[in-house]
């Protein structure tokens, strides 16, 4: 990453159906948020949340292309924003999300930007979706979450970068 940021923490998350990264610092501007889950079921969605906020206050928008074909997709009252979907058993070319969460502690509500890929040996997607958070509160915590509670395997992982000046 480049010297404008600042690796948070990296944690293994294999083993668990959730991670959340607490007590984040409000020195940075902005976040990134790097996720590889890998799980052993078929097509089970990631997610993440906001300071433990379950309510359906989470919405996104987001673009598909698998070189064949596009669509796109409209969620409101969520209850976290769709980081993409892990395909199972797939430990070799596992999902890449890559998150960046905009002014996460201004009193505004919350957007960030996903960029998502899942090659699945050449027959894969690529994705870019925006999430919103309805809420005015400073981001503290982030949680990533299995929406279908399974634990992710052996090799996920998730870091978290502060950006010092945007």
């Amino acid at each position: 990453m480049p010297s404008t940021y600042d690796k948070l923490a990296t944690a293994s998350i294999s083993g668990v159906s959730s991670y959340t990264f607490s007590s984040i610092s409000s020195s940075y501007t902005d976040l990134v948020l790097v996720v590889t889950p890998i799980v052993s079921v078929s097509n089970d969605y990631i997610r993440i949340r906001f300071n433990g906020d379950a309510g359906t206050n989470y919405r996104s928008t987001g673009i598909r292309g698998n070189g064949s074909s596009a669509t796109s997709s409209s969620f409101t009252a969520q209850t976290g924003i769709y980081l993409g979907t892990a395909k199972g058993g797939e430990t070799a070319i596992p999902l890449n999300a890559i998150v960046d969460i905009n002014s996460y502690r201004n009193s505004t509500f919350k957007t960030c930007l996903i960029r998502y890929s899942n090659d699945q040996n050449g027959a894969g997607s690529v994705e870019r979706h925006n999430g919103m958070w309805s809420s005015t509160a400073a981001i503290t915590s982030i949680t990533v979450y299995s929406n279908g509670g399974n634990n992710f395997s052996t090799g996920s992982i998730a870091t978290l970068y502060g950006i010092v000046k945007a």
